[in-house]
Formats: C-alpha cells, sequence, structure tokens
C-alpha cells in the first residue's frame, strides 16, 4: 500500500526512523487539535439545542 505525504515529500517508508518520527509528531499534533477543537463544537451544538431547539 502506498501512502503519499507532502510533508516528507513522497511516500512514506515505514522502515525508515525518520518516517516514522515524523508519523508520530503528525498525529500527536493532530491529537492536539482535535482536543482544542472539541470543546468549542460542544458548546456550538448546546447553544443551537438551546437557542434554535434543535435536537442532539
Amino acid at each position: 500500500m502506498l501512502v503519499w505525504v507532502p510533508e516528507l515529500g513522497g511516500k512514506f517508508e515505514a522502515r525508515n526512523p525518520s518516517h516514522k518520527m515524523l508519523m508520530s509528531v503528525l498525529g500527536e499534533m493532530s491529537e492536539s487539535e482535535r482536543q482544542h477543537v472539541q470543546p468549542r463544537v460542544r458548546a456550538a451544538i448546546g447553544a443551537e439545542v438551546i437557542n434554535e431547539g434543535r435536537h442532539q
């Protein structure tokens, strides 16, 4: 299976230690962003329920 990773400038090679490290860093950054966005999304959905009578 070929995985193209723009940050690597090409395909991901699982046996390359630097590729593994970069994928770990990118994964952690993604998780951090998800945790940052999640409360805002939940608050917005809650506001829609209160203000617009929508169901969750």
